[in-house]
């Protein structure tokens, strides 16, 4: 007979392919997200224009030339093995900026190897846009073996004034994919999003995301900056529900990103981002 323990080790370990192969169909619209910010502020991205931001809104790319590092991980239900890893690299490339990422999540026989290459560039004196290459590449167990897929990705922001910043991003309008016996469709993605500074310390987010395969979703979020070097954060996310919050320490050159996410469906999911940028 099996002791408690064991038979808690093999639950737990049991759960990884089902995640990841649950995973296939739907959340590959967009890369995993690992960033602390984001799921501080439940999810939202589209707006943001922080360091990493570009990752996932390539417009907002255009609002910096700095470069920059930063490391990424996110940890779903406190689960080693589902944590999620990223790393990204952003660098001026006249007249804006170009970005490289790099994720993985998984275990050996089971893992999702992400990629993209980004550019984006302040068009006028309120408008930003960019565009983004994905590439995605599933390695599974027996047939189901090395799937890649490359998909498409691009935004768009505009200011409207000194307070507030209006954004669009749409994810895989357009894929191609080597597995198409197995009908896995990546589904299209849609963001709105608007980020108003309500006081010269606090900014509200407002999003609402469509996904062609799931519900309408809408994102609620705040920044409130408390000292010159720390900013707290927190968010509400409309389906599943989840109640997130967060804060930043920026130590120049450094800036470390915490993040903790809690959903009644979904469980705990925590977050780090250390942010490095050269030569400030």
């Amino acid at each position: 007979m099996k002791s408690p323990f064991t038979q808690w080790t093999i639950r737990r370990l049991g759960i990884i392919p089902v995640f990841f192969l649950s995973l296939f169909p739907g959340c590959y619209a967009q890369m995993y997200n690992t960033d602390a910010t984001s799921i501080a502020l439940a999810g939202c991205y589209t707006t943001l224009t922080d360091a990493g931001a570009g990752f996932y809104n390539e417009a907002m790319l255009g609002f910096s030339n700095s470069s920059l590092i930063h490391l990424a991980h996110a940890r779903p239900f406190i689960i080693k093995e589902l944590g999620v890893t990223g790393i990204n690299a952003r660098f001026p490339l006249f007249p804006g900026s170009m970005q490289l990422g790099f994720q993985h999540y998984g275990i050996p026989g089971y893992q999702q190897i992400n990629s993209t290459l980004a550019y984006g560039l302040k068009l006028s004196e309120i408008v930003y846009a960019g565009i983004g290459f994905r590439y995605y590449n599933t390695i599974t167990q027996h047939e189901w073996s090395y799937l890649r897929s490359v998909g498409l990705s691009g935004g768009i922001a505009i200011r409207t004034g000194d307070q507030t910043l209006i954004a669009a991003h749409i994810i895989n309008p357009v894929t191609i994919n080597n597995y198409h016996e197995y009908g896995a469709n990546f589904p299209v993605r849609l963001t709105f999003g608007i980020q108003h500074e309500i006081y010269k310390s606090t900014t509200i987010i407002s999003e609402v995301s469509y996904n062609t395969e799931s519900d309408l979703q809408i994102h609620i979020a705040g920044n409130y900056q408390c000292t010159q070097e720390i900013l707290l954060r927190a968010g509400y996310h409309s389906n599943p529900v989840t109640l997130s919050f967060g804060s930043a320490i920026s130590y120049s050159p450094i800036m470390l990103d915490i993040a903790f996410s809690y959903s009644m469906q979904l469980g705990i999911t925590p977050a780090l981002k250390i942010t490095y940028k050269p030569g400030i």
